[in-house]
C-alpha cells in the first residue's frame, strides 16, 4: 500500500484528494472506480449494473474517496494531474469527456417530505441554471426550453406518485403504479436530454452514505432500484456500509410483514437478497482495512508543503512514539500493532492531529506534561474505549474507580 499522507489542518470532515495520486492510500480503489464506470460506458449488455458502490465501515474515507472521484471527473485541472496516474483519463474515450457528474447527494437531507428523486432533481435543476447564467455551454433556447419542460413533468408524476400513495381501493394502486411506469419513461428521456445538453454520453449521479438515514434508507434504496438503476443514461455511485444498509432494509420488511407468516430469518434472507441485487458483489469497491493502514509507510505534512515535518516506517510506529513524545505514555506494538492504533482513518486523523498540537514532553511526570496526559486519558476513557466490546468496556471504566495502583495492575493481569 502506498504511504499515508496527513495534511495538518484537515483531521476533521472530507478529504478531497487533489495531487499526488500515485502515492494515494486509494490508489487501487480509483483503479477499481474508473474500471467500473468504463465498463458501464462501453458494455453493450443490459444486464451490466449501473450502481458501483464503495463499500466500508464508518471513518475508512469512503465519503472522501466518493468526493474525490467526482472532483476528479469533473474539474478540469485536477483531472489533467490524475491522467499521468489513470490511463483511463487520458485515452481517446477518456471518462471526464463522457460524463456529467452531478453534486452529491447526503442522504441526511431527506425527511419524510423530500425523497431521492427530489433531492437529485434539485441539484440538476441548480446545475443547469448554474450553467445557463455563465454560459459556459453553448446552447440554444429551444434545448434549455426542453429541460425545463422535463422538470415540470416530472415533477407533476412525483406530485401524482405522492398523491396516490394513501390507496385504499385497487383502481388508485393500479393508478400508482401507472404513474410509476411513466416516471421511470420521463426520467430515461431526461437523462438523455440533460446529459446531451452538457455534450456528455451519461450522468454521474453521487450519493453519500446511504445507509445512515435509518428512517428513510429504504426508500432510498427503492428510487435508485426503480428509478435510476436500470437507466442507460446514468451511473450511479454510492458510499454505502453494505450490513449497515441490510439491517436498514430488514427493519423495514419487519415492520411491513406478517409475524405469524414471515419469520426473522426469512426477513434477513430477503434483505440479504434485496442488498445482493441493488450492489452487485461484483461492482463493490472496498476501502482499505485497518492491517494494511497500520503497516503503511507515515507522514505528516504541513499546510501545501510536501516536505513531511514528520515521518516514520509505518502508521503503527508513529502512534506510539508520538504518544511517547508528548505524554511519556508507553505503547509497544510488539510482533502486532497495538490495540491503541487507530483501526480507521477518520479515527487515526483525530488522534494524530490531537498528540501533534500538544507540546512535546520535557521530563517524565514533569508538570509541563500534566495537561497533555490528561487530554490523553480523555480520549483514552471517552473515545478509544469505544472500539472495544461491552465486556471490555466495562472493565476498562471500573478502572477509573480504583486508587491503588498496585491493584490495578493486579486487576488488569488478572482480567487478560
Amino acid at each position: 500500500m502506498a504511504a499515508i499522507k496527513f495534511y495538518i489542518g484537515e483531521e476533521n470532515g472530507i478529504v478531497i484528494e487533489k495531487k499526488g495520486f500515485d502515492n494515494s492510500i486509494f490508489l487501487d480503489q480509483y483503479r477499481q472506480i474508473f474500471n467500473l464506470i468504463h465498463t458501464n460506458l462501453t458494455s453493450t449488455h443490459s444486464e451490466v449494473s449501473n450502481v458501483v458502490a464503495i463499500c466500508g465501515d464508518r471513518g475508512e474515507g469512503k465519503s472522501s474517496l466518493l468526493n474525490s472521484v467526482a472532483n476528479i471527473l469533473s474539474d478540469t485541472e485536477t483531472c489533467k494531474i490524475a491522467k499521468t496516474t489513470f490511463p483511463l483519463l487520458e485515452n481517446s474515450d477518456a471518462l471526464q469527456q463522457q460524463v456529467h457528474v452531478v453534486r452529491t447527494i447526503d442522504p441526511s437531507y431527506f425527511d419524510d417530505q423530500h425523497n431521492l428523486l427530489e433531492l437529485m432533481l434539485g441539484m440538476l435543476y441548480a446545475d443547469l441554471t448554474e450553467a445557463i447564467r455563465q454560459k459556459t455551454i453553448d446552447k440554444d433556447q429551444i434545448e434549455q426550453n426542453n429541460l425545463f419542460k422535463h422538470f415540470q413533468s416530472i415533477k407533476q408524476s412525483l406530485h401524482m406518485l405522492k398523491a396516490n400513495e394513501s390507496a385504499y381501493d385497487k383502481l388508485e394502486e393500479i393508478d400508482e403504479l401507472s404513474a410509476a411506469i411513466t416516471l421511470c419513461t420521463k426520467l430515461e428521456l431526461f437523462f438523455k436530454d440533460y446529459a446531451k445538453f452538457f455534450n456528455k454520453k451519461k450522468l454521474l449521479i453521487c450519493v453519500d452514505d446511504l445507509d445512515l438515514n435509518m428512517t428513510n434508507g429504504y426508500q432510498m434504496a427503492e428510487d435508485i432500484r426503480k428509478y435510476l438503476s436500470t437507466s442507460k443514461y446514468c451511473i450511479v455511485l454510492v458510499a454505502v456500509k453494505e450490513d449497515q444498509l441490510t439491517r436498514v432494509i430488514q427493519s423495514y420488511l419487519r415492520q411491513k410483514a406478517d409475524r405469524k407468516m414471515v419469520s426473522d430469518e426469512a426477513i434477513k434472507e430477503m434483505a440479504y437478497r434485496y442488498v445482493a441485487k441493488l450492489l452487485p458483489m461484483g461492482n463493490r469497491v472496498w476501502m482499505p482495512q485497518g492491517r494494511e493502514i497500520a503497516e503503511s509507510e507515515f507522514s505528516l505534512v504541513l499546510d501545501n508543503d510536501d516536505h513531511p515535518v514528520y515521518h516514520s516506517s509505518s502508521v503503527k510506529e508513529a502512534v506510539v512514539n508520538l504518544i511517547f513524545l508528548k505524554t511519556r505514555y508507553i505503547f509497544v506494538n510488539g510482533s502486532s500493532v497495538s490495540p491503541i492504533v487507530p483501526m480507521n482513518l477518520r479515527n487515526l486523523r483525530h488522534l494524530v492531529g490531537m498528540l501533534w498540537d500538544m507540546p512535546s514532553a520535557k521530563k517524565e511526570n514533569a508538570e509541563d506534561n500534566a495537561e497533555n496526559k490528561r487530554k490523553f486519558k480523555h480520549y483514552f476513557y471517552n473515545d478509544w474505549t469505544q472500539c472495544l466490546d461491552n465486556n471490555d468496556h466495562l472493565f476498562v471504566s471500573s478502572l477509573l474507580e480504583v486508587k491503588d495502583w498496585t491493584l490495578l495492575n493486579k486487576m488488569v493481569i488478572s482480567y487478560f
